[in-house]
């Protein structure tokens, strides 16, 4: 009933606004193209959030999803975990100045952040034949005169509660479960930051320096026990310094980026419990130079960071029913890691006759370090019992590479001022390394991508295109066959006091042995590669408005698995489930393909619809309905359910029960209406409301027998590939947000105010639903309150 409630509203708003604010014959506001989004100055001004990449990523990107539950978080110290056209969030691309940034320590993250005010807007692009940087890219556009701004911004969060009078609108409330209900998930007791910019312009060339200084104080659930919390501390400094010049031709530039961060619970914002968090100090630096002309085109950088993450709490004990079913075993990776990273791109565009060709390279390389640091042991206990112990073995200090090379031509045909052919024809190049094992890892792969644009300059554009691309290898994989990194050996516990503290003594039988010396690679693994079938269809109905469709179907072939190398088990029927049950301990995990019987697939349709006339008002709407599905390691969450993740689980046959199911990027329908406009000369009213589906989870079944736990899933994680419900969804996130700007004089410059309200109904959606209850629905936690933020800026 409430999903057609908003259904109905949407298509409300859309009518009373097209009615209500007439175009007139002006340049049209946004891009008419359906594969890329551009999020201009204007909109990241004057919306709720808009400064903040994570709410761009969450609230107003029309086609991903952010899978951090980064509902008007504001956070900057949370690696993102961002799901786009169905690739994995390891995969995600990050680019500044057309450069790559992608972290070579926390794959699918940026190396580095950018202060607020030298991003002049964000923009998406999809996978075409014709887009260099799939994947987000920070704006940052030169001022157009000489400034020096500084502003200060204050959040004032945790204002009330959920609206007791909107619960009809979350079916099965959450406030009927008192048992184990907390209030929300997370509640910001300090976030605030402080920006300072500065522009010169002399003659042909411009200089800035940016700098933001981010402070945060959090809290977070504890679920150790009923109704207690804890505090997380985080502060991030950024800086951005940059040189442009003008040629005859073309430009140049060169740019420095240095990122500065100190938290005190890593991992927090994924639900971990506080002894499963670390400490984190890391520091990174990106520094490199754009020539830019129109017959060559080179950029190139260097990347250099160092992160040191020490445990919340050394030997912790692990409980393995695992409340949200995030994680059952201790796998932490703790020490001092430094990675540097060479990115250079090369363009050399001409024409001959009426043929379009780009001849372009792409070439990255990360030497990365590791000295970890490795517990002496972590009891895991199932319930209230002792069940097992991992003692761990010191690894020892390992160097490994991760080689990136593409190659390749981009043609462009125009058959007709109507018709155009694109295609991209590469080989892609990826190499491991390693120096102390013999897990090297290489392949070789072609990749073509073939699209026809047609109608060009009609009111109605198609662009149609397919491709079979391969993949590239990211760290992750480097860190999984890294076998230098520690080890360890898992034994029964046989708890001989009965205190469920694990002490000398205390060790029973072998169980398994886990870690780096027991992860190698199958002589036979092949390239992961993914076969995309894209159709963008834009019209533009005047002016000032354009409507967009945009459908993807993407099959994913060959992808990674982890399977045991030898065979240490057997299957028995318990009820009437065939469960697998080890007879002598496991050792050897080996890195192979995806060997389901179904492969993983991803399909999507966006309809898009905008509009809006330059600095004066905007109107967005986007409903995105999309499908992702495969098998992952075992478990609910970003860490497990994810088709990029590598993690010792995937090798037990009872992870397969039920396996095939959504992953954890898959929110089944999203809808996203923004909307702006001046209420007066100089006050400008912008709007937000955002409709997500729930994250697809399942229910956990355990069984003992045969002195072990088997753990499987109850059922598939929400609908099946036919949209019939299998398994459940936590609840659905809904929020308003409204934001006031005022701009006026002052000191012979110029001053802006600004006021926002954040979730501003707070219905209280339901959010980590307990995965042992037996397959009632049982959530545990509110989504993020109502809060204020207030910020002032003076340009001088």
């Amino acid at each position: 009933m409430f999903r057609k409630s908003i259904c109905r509203c949407c298509l409300g708003a859309l009518l009373i606004l097209f009615l209500f604010i007439n175009g007139t014959a002006m340049e049209t506001y946004w891009s008419r193209s359906a594969e890329s989004f551009v999020f201009s100055e204007f909109l990241l001004e004057n919306l709720p959030g808009g400064q903040f990449f994570s709410s761009f990523l969450e609230n107003y990107a029309p086609d991903l999803a952010l899978t951090i539950e980064e509902s008007n978080g504001f956070s900057l110290i949370d690696n993102p975990r961002v799901y786009f056209e169905g690739d994995s969030y390891t995969q995600f691309n990050w680019h500044y100045e057309g450069i790559n940034i992608n972290s070579a320590l926390n794959p699918g993250a940026a190396a580095v952040q950018l202060p607020f005010s030298s991003i002049t807007g964000y923009r998406l692009e999809g996978e075409t034949p014709d887009n260099r940087n799939y994947g987000f890219t920070f704006l940052t556009e030169m001022p157009d005169k000489d400034i020096t701004r500084v502003q200060v911004s204050n959040l004032f969060g945790n204002l009330g509660s959920y609206t007791p009078w909107l619960t009809f609108m979350s079916e099965g409330h959450a406030s009927t479960r008192d048992d184990r209900l907390y209030t929300t998930r997370r509640k910001n007791l300090k976030n605030y930051f402080i920006d300072f910019l500065h522009h010169n312009s002399f003659g042909d060339s411009n200089f800035l320096l940016s700098l933001t200084y981010y402070d945060v104080v959090r809290q977070f659930n504890d679920f150790n026990a009923y109704d207690t919390v804890f505090e997380e501390t985080g502060r991030t400094f950024l800086m951005n310094t940059r040189y442009k010049k003008e040629l005859e031709s073309g430009v140049f530039e060169a740019f420095a980026l240095f990122n500065y961060l100190d938290r005190s619970n890593r991992d927090a914002e994924l639900g971990a419990l506080p002894q499963e968090t670390m400490g984190e100090k890391s520091t990174a630096l990106v520094t490199g130079l754009v020539l830019a002309k129109e017959s060559l085109d080179f950029r190139a950088s260097f990347q250099f960071e160092k992160e040191e993450l020490t445990p919340f709490e050394l030997n912790y004990t692990k409980q393995m029913m695992d409340n949200d079913g995030d994680s059952f075993f201790p796998n932490q990776k703790l020490g001092e890691f430094s990675a540097a990273t060479l990115n250079a791109a090369l363009n050399i565009p001409f024409k001959l006759n009426d043929l379009g060709i780009n001849l372009f390279a792409k070439a990255r390389h990360a030497s990365i370090k590791g000295a970890e640091q490795v517990h002496g042991f972590n009891g895991i206990v199932f319930g209230d019992s002792a069940y097992q112990v991992v003692s761990w073995l010191g690894g020892s200090e390992y160097t490994h590479t991760n080689t990136d090379l593409k190659a390749g031509i981009d043609f462009t045909y125009d058959f007709s001022p109507h018709t155009s052919l694109v295609s991209r024809v590469l080989i892609h190049h990826r190499r491991l390394g390693f120096d102390n094992s013999d897990n090297n890892l290489a392949f070789t792969s072609p990749g073509i991508d073939v699209g026809l644009k047609l109608f060009k300059n009609k009111k109605t554009n198609v662009y149609v295109a397919y491709g079979i691309l391969p993949y590239d290898i990211r760290e992750n994989v480097n860190t999984f066959l890294e076998s230098s990194r520690p080890s360890g050996i898992i034994s029964q516990w046989n708890d001989l006091n009965g205190d469920l503290a694990y002490q000398a003594g205390e060790s029973g039988n072998v169980f398994g042995y886990t870690g780096g010396a027991y992860h190698f690679v199958d002589p036979e693994v092949a390239a992961p590669m993914k076969h995309r079938f894209l159709l963008d269809v834009s019209t533009r109905l005047s002016s000032t408005w354009v409507f967009n469709v945009k459908g993807i179907y993407k099959r994913i072939v060959n992808n990674f698995a982890l399977r045991h190398a030898g065979d240490y088990g057997f299957y028995a029927n318990r009820n009437g489930q065939e469960l697998f049950f080890y007879d002598q301990p496991f050792q050897d995990f080996q890195l192979t393909n995806y060997d389901y019987r179904k492969d993983p697939f991803y399909a999507q349709l966006l309809i898009h619809f905008k509009g809006g006339e330059k600095d004066r008002w905007f109107f967005n709407f986007s409903f995105l309905a999309h499908i992702g599905m495969g098998v992952t390691a075992f478990g609910n969450g970003i860490e497990t359910s994810d088709m990029g993740t590598l993690n010792e689980s995937m090798a037990n046959p009872n992870s397969w029960i039920n396996g095939f199911g959504r992953i954890e990027g898959d929110r089944a329908f999203m809808g996203k209406i923004y909307f702006g406009y001046y209420l007066v000369d100089d006050l400008f009213l912008g709007v937000s409301f955002k409709y997500r589906d729930g994250t697809p989870f399942a229910f956990i079944d355990s069984l003992y027998d045969y002195n072990q736990w088997a753990l499987y899933y109850t059922t598939i994680k929400a609908e099946n590939e036919k949209g019939i419900k299998g398994g459940p969804r936590e609840d659905y996130v809904g929020d308003m947000s409204v934001q006031l700007n005022w701009r006026f004089p002052m000191f012979g410059g110029n001053g802006r105010v600004t006021l926002g309200v954040y979730n501003l109904l707070d219905i209280g959606h339901e959010l980590s639903e307990y995965v042992f209850s037996g397959s009632s629905r049982d959530a545990m936690e509110f989504s993020i309150a109502r809060s204020i933020r207030l910020s002032l800026a003076l340009d001088f």
